[in-house]
């Protein structure tokens, strides 16, 4: 719009004004835009109204009311861009004014009515930095680190991992994950059926017309969204025109949400984007990915890991394989053991490691281990939090072995913590009522008011109470991880397909009816744990 509106003022003087969404502000994904508007006008007025309800928790509650209502999520900008000819200006003055935190919608309307005029606003002339950085700019001194990887310059060795990968889209969700494995062979195989009867459809149509195109696909397939949901990559298939078969040992377990597990139906054909994950063997710890609207988090796991269990997922690996001598089927994620079991980590930093510290013993695991506990950092999360949001996480090596090695053993305790947090035992401080009833089902999770955080309504017999509030200062994916369990532990039915997902059944069929209430006991007891564990964490200065 503002470029459309721009070719309307063509070579005069004018004012364009406009109501949008303003993620474009700081978002990684509008600097050639931001760039382009400094060099097009000689005067720029944002007043950012805040309300992103995409965030969560304590962020979400720092952007405020929604300015539209219960219509909107996204934050919105009100924006002037001033085209001045006689100032003659290579670049825009940029004035700045944010609305502020906590504000209710209404208050954040009276605050618009009170300034009246643009004149009566406090504006902040901003300046640009040199990598396009309006607001938040990042710190130079984090670009002095090492990358974990570098995705623009693939040659460039000089990083702490060989590969990196997203985590997993598949377009389909509903369809391919479950909670149940019976459901999700059942459902899979339907809908594997009603895909190889449209081949059938097709086949004959092309020796009708013999005219086969995407386009003629379009108009031929069914696509009534209770049988199959149909994406790009599921229509290239289609005009291939070969059938698939069901396979149950393309079932496997995927971390789908944070210390959320569901059975995955893991099929090139079924997944959009698989990225690299069949590659990846053993542990892989994963960050959010660039422009992440959620703060900066780090986990692990030895599981698949789906694109959104870290918000845009990045994940990097101990070990991988190299499937160039793979000779399996292709949509498969078992590969063949002829591959050769590769380091995640460089042989770059693992040598800068050993000629830094003077100690030979160090391994690629220790290092694995240090990245892990450096990236619980909250000093350096705080420091460099604009960084993190907007580039591939770097760190330096610190200075002092004694650093490093704290780092390393603290982020395997970390590790190994957060790989076995299943198997925790609960609080002794925690109370537990109604257990002697034996009814472990759940439908919804809930605390027993927004206020209260210190009790957790399991089920109509169960509660859990005296819950330390220390625990929910653990944050994850811009949420505690006890939420993360109250969240997504319970019966949902997706809208479109109408599948039913009840984590009950992951209960049933591993013969474990109490596993939901144990495993949140566990997360309870893992977030202390943790918080701990990052509070040993060696005190530098960046």
């Amino acid at each position: 719009l503002p470029i459309w509106a721009t070719d309307r003022l063509g070579s005069e003087n004018g004012i364009i004004g406009f109501v949008t969404n303003g993620s474009w502000i700081d978002g990684n994904a509008a600097m050639g835009f931001r760039k382009s508007i400094e060099e097009e006008f000689s005067e720029i007025y944002i007043f950012n109204l805040r309300g992103d309800q995409r965030t969560s928790g304590e962020l979400s509650r720092r952007e405020g009311g929604k300015v539209f209502g219960e219509g909107s999520r996204a934050p919105i900008a009100i924006t002037f861009l001033v085209k001045n000819l006689n100032k003659n200006r290579k670049k825009a003055k940029i004035y700045y004014h944010d609305i502020g935190d906590y504000l209710s919608r209404e208050e954040k309307l009276n605050k618009i009515k009170e300034y009246n005029s643009i004149k009566s606003i406090p504006w902040k002339e901003i300046k640009p930095s040199e990598k396009g950085d309006w607001i938040n700019h990042r710190n130079k001194e984090f670009n002095s680190f090492i990358p974990l990887f570098d995705k623009d310059n693939k040659n460039n060795k000089k990083v702490f991992f060989n590969i990196t990968s997203n985590g997993i889209v598949t377009n389909r969700d509903p369809w391919v994950y479950s909670f149940s494995k019976n459901q999700l062979e059942k459902q899979m195989k339907d809908t594997i059926g009603f895909y190889n009867k449209q081949v059938e459809i097709i086949k004959n149509k092309e020796l009708e017309s013999n005219k086969l195109n995407t386009k003629r696909i379009e108009e031929i397939i069914n696509t009534d969204t209770k049988k199959i949901s149909w994406s790009r990559g599921l229509k290239n298939s289609l005009k291939k025109l070969k059938k698939d078969e069901f396979k149950n040992e393309n079932i496997s377990i995927s971390l789908y949400r944070p210390f959320v597990k569901q059975n995955l139906y893991f099929s090139k054909k079924w997944i959009e984007t698989p990225s690299q994950q069949n590659k990846f063997k053993g542990k892989v710890l994963f960050t959010n990915g660039k422009s992440s609207s959620k703060p900066f988090s780090v986990f692990i796991s030895e599981e698949m890991i789906n694109l959104d269990c870290l918000e845009k997922a990045n994940c990097y690996p101990l070990k991988y394989i190299d499937d160039k001598k793979n000779t399996k089927d292709k949509s498969m994620h078992i590969l063949s053991s002829d591959n050769e079991l590769n380091d995640g980590i460089t042989d770059f930093i693992h040598n800068l490691a050993k000629e830094k510290y003077g100690v030979p013993s160090i391994t690629k695991e220790d290092i694995f281990y240090y990245v892990y506990g450096f990236l619980h950092d909250l000093n350096y999360r705080k420091k460099f939090e604009s960084d993190l949001k907007k580039e591939i996480p770097k760190l330096p090596l610190v200075e002092e072995y004694e650093n490093f090695k704290q780092y390393s053993d603290i982020g395997k305790e970390l590790a190994d913590l957060h790989l076995n947090y299943e198997k925790l035992e609960k609080l002794p401080e925690i109370l537990i009522s109604g257990e002697e009833k034996n009814n472990f089902k759940v439908e919804k999770l809930r605390f027993i008011s927004k206020e209260n955080k210190s009790i957790i309504i399991f089920n109509s017999d169960i509660k859990i109470s005296n819950i330390p509030l220390e625990v929910y200062d653990y944050q994850i994916n811009g949420k505690s991880a006890v939420e993360w369990i109250l969240e997504r532990y319970s019966i949902s039915i997706d809208k479109k397909s109408e599948i039913k997902n009840d984590p009950n059944l992951w209960c049933e069929e591993n013969d474990n009816l109490r596993y939901i209430l144990d495993l949140l006991l566990s997360v309870i007891s893992l977030s202390i744990k943790t918080n701990e564990l990052i509070k040993k964490l060696p005190k530098i200065e960046f």
